[in-house]
């Protein structure tokens, strides 16, 4: 756990190296999004459906949205934090919460 600790604290790809128990690792996923939040591809299934993760990943790069379980993309402060950064996030948002 330590060499992709320190691996990722140096470049967030390292995660799309790692074991899937190092990608289902809140701590180490946690520190990649936070450089890069397209990190979010290689999380597991589990954290790209933990809000504080995905919002932390779309904060550093709203196109982590795409990356985010569906449920996330019609979260409200998922969806305004990526449509701050570019309207275009709209593209990924959940229609029902375009159409509130």
């Amino acid at each position: 756990r330590e060499f992709i600790f320190r691996a990722v604290e140096k470049n967030w790809l390292a995660l799309s190296y790692a074991a899937e128990g190092h990608q289902s690792d809140r701590e180490i996923v946690l520190l990649a999004v936070k450089q890069n939040g397209l990190a979010l591809k290689y999380a597991s299934e589990e954290l790209c459906g933990d809000p504080a993760i995905v919002v932390v990943a779309v904060r550093t790069n709203w196109e982590a949205l795409a990356f985010a379980m569906k449920e996330l993309r019609a979260d409200p402060e998922v969806a305004t934090e990526a449509v701050r950064q570019n309207w275009h996030a709209l593209d990924l948002v959940a229609k029902k919460l375009c159409a509130e």
